[in-house]
């Protein structure tokens, strides 16, 4: 946990990351792709504590409640 995340900038990626967690890159260009590890690699900087809380809201332990509401 805690490490950056490189991913196509569409619907579902954008609604869950944004340049504190990652490196979006647009959809289906290998060029842009390459940025995105290029500043990984470069050691562009993320704040480890920032990507771990990014996710966080998507642990099953903070969301398993909202679907026990949901199916039942």
């Amino acid at each position: 946990m805690g490490k950056p995340v490189i991913a196509w900038d569409n619907l579902t990626f954008s609604q869950v990351m944004d340049n504190t967690s990652g490196v979006l890159c647009k959809t289906h260009d290998v060029q842009s792709l390459a940025c995105g590890f290029a500043k990984i690699i470069n050691g562009d900087n993320f704040d480890q504590a920032l990507v771990k809380a990014s996710v966080k809201p998507y642990y099953w332990s903070s969301i398993w409640y909202k679907w026990k509401q949901y199916l039942t």
